[in-house]
């Protein structure tokens, strides 16, 4: 056999591989449909299979996990699993959607491609938009889909909410109902001991009730039954808040309650940002306080 006709027989697949490297971002396969030809000869139809397998394995690695487990050997057993989606273009909404079928595909907004979601019934939801989520109380979030089922017990709290992020702009008037709010998800009761039974001093300062146990280390309006051991009035504030309070018998600028012996008052006030209260009283005396309930 001649150099031309070794060439010729054995070599002729070549120059696609040449064109297919000279090609910006091209395969090191080339994927023929034409090739080979009708009047090729047939003792190179195993160059052209293992061609096909060659360039499947390239196109399909790109997206599909396709690692050679052995010299050209491709059966790992993660093989087919997908390592990423990749959507190549933006494109419209498809007409239709075969039923018991979805379809999620990119879409062009505002001049960049968004993922999108149709059901059976042609309901479209755009998921992304600008680098993020798209929530969209009307699209994403449905009316009523959002339960107490749905939210566990205490997974809220302040790590998950940015300072002022609530405000009247995100909620629509009306909208926040009684029967919107669980029972006690607003005002936390509390059944347990006596908080306080001892002495209370007769100025700021000196007596300090911490409820941080209960209502936690945070601001909390408290309601507190108190009964002295004779009539007094009780005066409650903020621990942390130093300002002068004005405090007496019959004149408080405090919150206070003033109670008979054997008697009970209801005296509501808020706690500081570690959960506790300065308390005093006009006249030595023994309270005892129950915290009946909180909202924090």
């Amino acid at each position: 056999m001649t150099l031309t006709q070794f060439i010729k027989e054995k070599l002729w697949f070549m120059p696609y591989v040449l064109l297919a490297c000279l090609w910006a971002g091209a395969w090191s396969y080339t994927w023929d449909i034409t090739s080979p030809a009708g009047d090729d000869d047939p003792r190179e139809a195993d160059d052209q299979m293992r061609l096909i397998k060659a360039g499947f394995q390239e196109r399909f690695n790109v997206d599909h996990y396709m690692a050679a487990s052995a010299v050209n050997v491709y059966d790992a057993a993660d093989t087919g699993k997908h390592r990423q989606v990749t959507f190549r273009e933006p494109i419209t909404v498809p007409a239709t959607v075969a039923a018991d079928e979805a379809v999620l595909f990119t879409r062009d907004v505002a001049g960049k491609a968004e993922l999108h979601w149709i059901d059976e019934d042609e309901n479209l939801v755009q998921l992304t938009t600008a680098g993020g989520l798209n929530v969209d109380a009307n699209s994403v979030i449905a009316g009523d889909l959002i339960t107490s089922d749905l939210i566990v017990d205490g997974t809220i709290d302040t790590n998950d909410l940015a300072d002022e992020s609530i405000t009247t702009a995100k909620i629509a008037d009306a909208n926040v109902t009684v029967a919107k709010m669980a029972a006690g998800a607003a005002f936390r009761s509390y059944s347990g001991s006596a908080v306080h039974n001892a002495a209370v001093a007769t100025s700021f300062g000196t007596t300090t009730l911490d409820l941080s146990a209960i209502v936690g280390a945070n601001v909390a309006l408290v309601v507190l039954r108190c009964s002295p051991n004779a009539y007094r009035t009780l005066h409650a504030k903020p621990l942390s808040d130093t300002g002068t309070w004005n405090t007496g018998a019959s004149e408080s600028g405090a919150s206070s309650c003033a109670v008979d012996n054997g008697k009970m008052g209801i005296l509501v006030c808020t706690t500081d940002s570690e959960g506790k209260l300065d308390l005093s009283t006009n006249l030595s005396s023994t309270w005892t306080i129950h915290l009946l309930g909180y909202i924090k």
